[in-house]
């Protein structure tokens, strides 16, 4: 097989060695939708060349000829299946002479309803032909608006019926504004879809009736486009001509083999097929052809091309790209970047055979923020899409000292990526709420949080967690207990190298230097460093209580060590509980048993690095 593909690479873009030439015309993205306007534009011209040879020639009971208005009965289906009836036709005497049993319903549902026997042969041919077309038509949006038009047009037709003096030209300006708004439904769509440059003047034949769809049909942006938009620029930025063998992309792919083979088109009998593709798939589209000689070219494609290659090779069934590409995904690099794009993939883009890949990139980025603890102050963290993030919070791998770090972190990503209300609370709920400590739920996240309380539903997410925390063991027990997190019982670890400052030589009684703060379980804490012109420099471990809303004491059970490399620095291991508003620090006074004297002469020598190891006991 390899030898084989060695002898069939030779071929690609061979003049030599193959039976078609494939141009591909390379065309600026959204060229689809001006070639949709354009299509639409054609539709409701032949529409309109239709209604103009609707009057058929039929004779009287009294032997004279009229011209009779052939009317076709238009209906409007809405979403729930139901036809508005339109107006019907009846055919007979110009002068009065009409028979009941002679008039006839035509609708436009069916090709063969009925068609009265005096119509021409060819004047029903073009009915059918006219209804046939009129099938194609899928109203799609303002159903509604279309409806009540053409009851309004309706009531008209019916009161100008009554009227022997309008008995000819006013049916037929109904019929030509009831059917013109129907196909101004359709332009509209066509527009909202992305077509670009329609007009609502799409009835040639109307003009005496002009007027009357400018009043009934709705004003907007359709309606006002000019003519000349309709027309279809010029999109073809570049082609290429590629020299391929129809049999060996036959083999590779149903879709070339039904165009060079079983299509029935122009295709299967000429020798150069066009073929056009959006400027953005271009390089990939080109690349797909040439992986089908040669497989190894995907090799060295970076991630994301992978997948839009894959997606490619879906489209066009070539099924030996598209398992390479799952293989070479299979082993690839990922990278944060890499794996929030992926999962925020469109549905429609995905494919069954991406399930692994996305599994991986799942599986990646929960690992990459494990633990939660020193990785979500981080820049990739922050960064991640809503999906990124649902992935992260979900799982039961995630790696936390503590649910009060989830939520922190989540309140964080919400206020840099400014999420709130019903968008955060998808996210909000993915918080275990009852793991929570009671304290950190009454101390720090209280039942006004800023950010949180945004969400409808935390109140009630918050007073469940409360009162579970107030039953009893038992009753905990038969509530059922939340699900656990991978745990990581390993110390919140801080290293700050203290920098005194240029006044070091100024005499002071006392000087307080402040670390970096950081985070242990949820909980903000920060260093402090007292130094005393007489005496010993003492050192203190504080939390943070800026962001509390309450005026009560805090309470938390900590475990902390602290060191220095100076050596005769003393080495604190203590608990800690209860702090008030102001803040507590817990440490030891004399923590550098040195006098002032000493302690400079020391970091003269010496930079001055503390090591603080701080857990949650609860």
């Amino acid at each position: 097989m390899e030898k084989l593909f060695e002898k069939i690479g030779d071929h690609f873009n061979n003049p030599e060695m193959s039976d078609r030439i494939l141009v591909v015309k390379i065309r600026t993205d959204g060229w689809e939708k001006l070639e949709a306007a354009r299509r639409v534009k054609n539709m409701t011209k032949t529409s309109s060349d239709n209604n103009e040879d609707s009057s058929v020639p039929t004779k009287n009971t009294s032997g004279g000829n009229t011209n009779v208005r052939l009317e076709e009965k238009q209906s409007v289906t809405s979403d729930k299946g139901s036809d508005v009836p339109s107006s019907s036709v009846e055919e007979g005497n110009a002068f009065g002479n009409v028979d009941s049993s002679s008039s006839r319903t035509v609708s436009s549902l069916s090709c063969d309803s009925g068609i009265s026997c005096e119509t021409l042969p060819s004047e029903a041919k073009r009915t059918v032909k006219s209804k046939k077309r009129e099938d194609s038509l899928t109203v799609v949006e303002n159903r509604e608006s279309v409806a009540r038009d053409n009851l309004d047009v309706e009531k008209t037709s019916d009161s100008n019926d009554a009227s022997t003096s309008s008995t000819v030209s006013s049916p037929e300006l109904d019929l030509d504004i009831a059917y013109t708004k129907l196909l101004l439904t359709d332009i509209g769509y066509a527009n909202k879809a992305g077509a670009i440059g329609l007009t609502g003047a799409t009835n040639s034949s109307l003009t005496s009736g002009e007027n009357e769809v400018n009043k009934t049909a709705p004003d907007n942006g359709v309606l006002k486009a000019r003519e000349e938009d309709l027309v279809l620029a010029d999109t073809v930025i570049r082609e290429h001509q590629l020299c391929v063998h129809s049999f060996w992309l036959a083999l590779n792919s149903s879709y070339f083999r039904s165009l060079f083979f079983s299509s029935g088109m122009k295709e299967t009998k000429v020798k150069k097929v066009e073929m056009n593709i959006s400027e953005s798939l271009s390089a990939m589209f080109l690349l797909l052809i040439e992986s089908l000689y040669k497989p190894e070219v995907v090799m060295t494609e970076s991630v994301e091309n992978l997948l839009i290659l894959m997606r490619l090779a879906h489209v066009y069934d070539a099924e030996s790209t598209l398992k390479t590409c799952q293989k070479l995904l299979g082993s690839a690099e990922l990278t944060v970047e890499i794996c929030d794009k992926s999962l925020n993939m469109q549905e429609h883009e995905r494919l069954p055979e991406m399930a692994e890949f996305i599994r991986r990139c799942e599986e990646f980025l929960v690992e990459e923020f494990s633990p939660l603890d020193s990785q979500w102050s981080n820049e990739d963290f922050l960064s991640l899409s809503a999906n990124g993030l649902q992935k992260v919070l979900s799982s039961n791998d995630l790696c936390v000292s503590s649910e009060n770090t989830v939520f922190l972190a989540l309140m964080k990503w919400a206020e840099v990526n400014e999420v709130f209300d019903e968008q955060l609370e998808p996210l909000l709920e993915l918080v275990r709420f009852k793991s929570m400590t009671i304290n950190y739920l009454h101390d720090v996240v209280t039942s006004d949080h800023p950010i949180a309380s945004t969400v409808a539903r935390f109140p009630l997410l918050f007073e469940e967690a409360v009162f579970y925390h107030a039953f009893s063991k038992e009753r905990q027990c038969e509530e059922g207990e939340p699900i656990a997190r991978k745990a990581y019982d390993e110390p919140v670890v801080f290293n700050w190298t203290v920098d005194i400052g240029e006044d070091i030589e100024v005499e002071k009684k006392k000087k307080i230097i402040k670390s970096p703060h950081f985070w242990v379980s949820g909980y903000e804490m920060f260093l402090e460093l007292k130094l005393r012109t007489s005496g010993c420099q003492g050192l203190y471990l504080t939390i943070s209580t800026r962001d509390f809303r309450h005026n009560s004491k805090g309470f938390v059970k900590l475990a902390y060590s602290l060191t220095s490399n100076f050596p005769k620095a003393t080495r604190v291991i203590n608990e800690a509980d209860v702090f008030d508003r102001e803040g507590s620090g817990w440490g030891y006074e004399e923590f550098f048993p040195l006098s002032w004297s000493e302690f400079k002469d020391q970091l003269k020598r010496t930079p001055l690095i503390i090591t603080s190891q701080v857990s949650l006991l609860e």
